[in-house]
């Protein structure tokens, strides 16, 4: 199993399961005034057909409902 540390945050730093090819699945750990929280986190990575655009698609379940993000990379 391969982790990686996950997003940012009050508690960043929350191991991310390997789930096959390009997907990850885990949990982020939050601690709060509200008190501690364990959030559903999906992350997609996608690379271009000619390597210089990585893509990651994020998708956290939160208290306050589902927050989506995108980021893109391009080489240099």
């Amino acid at each position: 199993m391969l982790t990686r540390p996950l997003g940012s945050g009050p508690s960043a730093g929350s191991p991310l399961a390997y789930a096959r090819g390009s997907e990850f699945e885990g949990t982020q750990n939050m601690s709060t005034p509200r008190g501690d929280f364990e959030i559903p986190v999906k992350e997609e990575f996608s690379l271009s057909e000619d390597g210089k655009i990585l893509t990651i698609r994020t998708a956290r379940s939160t208290p306050r409902g589902e927050n989506t993000s995108k980021q893109v990379f391009a080489k240099q």
